[in-house]
């Protein structure tokens, strides 16, 4: 009889998480089409926990602001000094009335922010000593005639999990799987530890990631290289560095990545350098030790995949420095590819 119960209510409880995470990934969807963005996966980690971890606008700090990524620089400044004026709020509508701010600025963090009032700080000051959780998985088992294909390596079973870690900016950690339908088990992993900042490091990551650098130049992994939409995404532009830990299979990084404050120039304001390492197999199209193009779909179901299956190793290097001024902001960047 226990254990029945015991079933009865890990079956609720998952019932539970499932149906928040479906309201959560029905969010994605329309705050990508607001957003004009195509995939919002790579995001899901940071964007949750926002989520769920709201910013009081009431008894937040500048680096409080700095997480919301999906507002330009200038966007925050004028939020900061609103803020340093007219606090406490009344309404997250009112951050209509922030300068230079449009209704679209208000949709991009209406689900993040929140106000409280101003005599109750203390549940607030302990959202950054606390640490969070997430655990998701998804399996899909289809069932009907012709369905398992004689040729599959394994089971028609496909399998995704993710465990993530999270200490609002001072650690963040997380490990994923995934197995797709004809594949093997096994057949991809990937994590992260990422230490936020501290002294004059802003981001330290070990693992898979990826880099944006600039307004153009954009490079993620796979020979993935050059100027691109990406580089102007209204979510690309403002971090340097961003952690994966989605299932895709190509288009990251996988090895070491360091931001840190460097010195100023004369009439600069902030200066930062940034430089990453990264050695990974990538899947290529391979003939006679030249390869014609990199397999990108991550699909590994039949024999003739696993001939093209992480036999190339790509080794990535790159060096920024950046200086911010009153009026204007520059960067040199350099890129290295060897395979």
């Amino acid at each position: 009889m226990n254990k029945k119960l015991w079933l009865c209510l890990l079956c609720c409880w998952m019932s539970c998480c499932n149906l928040l995470a479906q309201d959560f990934e029905s969010y994605l969807e329309d705050y990508a089409e607001i957003l004009g963005e195509d995939d919002l996966s790579h995001l899901y980690d940071e964007l949750l926990f926002l989520w769920e971890n709201p910013i009081d606008l009431n008894h937040c700090k500048e680096e409080d602001i700095q997480e919301l990524f999906m507002l330009t620089p200038q966007e925050k400044e004028a939020l900061l000094d609103y803020l340093r004026r007219y606090r406490p709020l009344d309404a997250v509508a009112e951050l209509l009335l922030v300068k230079g701010w449009t209704a679209l600025s208000l949709q991009k963090v209406r689900a993040f922010v929140c106000v409280s009032e101003m005599n109750k700080p203390e549940e607030y000051r302990n959202r950054s000593s606390t640490g969070v959780w997430q655990v998701k998985q998804k399996l899909n088992y289809r069932i009907g005639e012709g369905v398992q294909d004689s040729a599959y390596r394994g089971s028609i079973l496909s399998h995704s999990y993710q465990l993530s870690y999270r200490q609002h900016q001072h650690l963040r950690a997380a490990f994923c799987f995934d197995k797709d339908e004809g594949e093997v088990w096994g057949d991809h992993s990937g994590g992260y530890v990422e230490i936020g900042k501290y002294k004059a490091l802003q981001q330290l990551i070990l693992g898979d990631y990826r880099a944006y650098f600039g307004q153009g130049l954009v490079f993620s992994g796979t020979l993935f290289g050059g100027k691109s939409h990406a580089g102007t995404s209204l979510l690309n532009r403002n971090k340097v560095f961003r952690t994966q830990n989605s299932y895709a299979e190509s288009n990251y990084l996988r090895g070491i990545a360091a931001l840190v404050d460097a010195p100023t120039l004369p009439s600069a304001k902030k200066a930062s350098v940034a430089i990453c390492a990264a050695w990974q197999r990538i899947d290529c199209n391979l003939k006679d030790s030249v390869f014609s193009s990199i397999k990108t779909d991550g699909m590994h179901a039949y024999e003739k995949d696993m001939n093209k299956r992480k036999n190339v190793w790509q080794l990535t290097s790159a060096l920024r420095y950046e200086s911010m001024h009153e009026q204007f902001q520059w960067a040199l960047n350099g890129l290295f590819y060897h395979f």
